[in-house]
């Protein structure tokens, strides 16, 4: 094999298929992706020592193919964040660093993610989606911060969030959730379930009154 001679050679501990064409070098000092035909063409075995940093530079330009076919996968029916896709790929620890970020571009350029776009969608969701999706003004900004969304897409998905929109479907939800419980165990789940979803205090206690008067009792929340 061809190398860089002043370069540090590492001992290769195993080599694993993981897909068809695809075979992954593991070292101590961690682990590459290359295409099958590179691992042959360079005689490569375990217990061979090897240039990692030159098998890298030899694989990076073959692994934005397999990126992108994870890339698809991915994504599929689903909105992600540019942060969400990032980490997604370098959390397989199959790419070069250097792939991971061109995947990355690219999937910003062809429109794949769109930060903006999730932090609407992400939003029309707390507001008018299912049960599990609703979500407070700061339950809201905890799942954009999550997700990755940056400061001004989150600002301006905020600006645009009336939690107010979300009650009617919260009581509904909840309703059919602690609707049988008694009293006191209805309220204390109920309050527990909106507090977790960062609805503010004010809507809880209109969700509250509202579920004391559909099951027929009177009082103060």
């Amino acid at each position: 094999m061809a190398g860089n001679p002043s370069a540090p050679e590492i001992l290769l501990t195993a080599i694993e298929p993981v897909r068809p064409g695809w075979l992954l070098l593991v070292s101590g000092s961690g682990q590459l992706l290359v295409p099958e035909n590179m691992a042959s063409s360079e005689g490569l075995c375990p217990g061979r020592p090897v240039d990692m940093a030159g098998l890298e530079r030899r694989a990076c330009p073959a692994q934005s193919e397999a990126a992108r076919r994870d890339l698809g996968r991915y994504l599929g029916s689903r909105e992600r964040t540019s942060a969400m896709l990032r980490d997604y790929l370098s959390r397989r620890r199959l790419y070069c660093d250097r792939v991971v970020e061109e995947t990355v571009t690219f999937a910003l350029e062809h429109g794949l993610v769109d930060d903006d776009r999730f932090a609407r969608l992400a939003a029309d969701q707390a507001a008018r989606g299912s049960g599990s999706l609703l979500r407070g003004r700061a339950g809201l900004a905890r799942r954009l911060r999550q997700s990755g969304v940056g400061r001004g897409a989150a600002e301006k998905a905020l600006a645009g969030f009336d939690e107010e929109e979300a009650l009617p479907s919260v009581v509904e939800k909840l309703r059919r959730l602690y609707g049988r419980f008694e009293s006191d165990v209805r309220t204390r789940r109920a309050r527990a379930w909106m507090q977790r979803r960062g609805f503010s205090g004010d809507s809880i206690r209109r969700v509250m009154l509202k579920l004391r008067e559909q099951s027929g009792e009177r009082g103060s929340d």
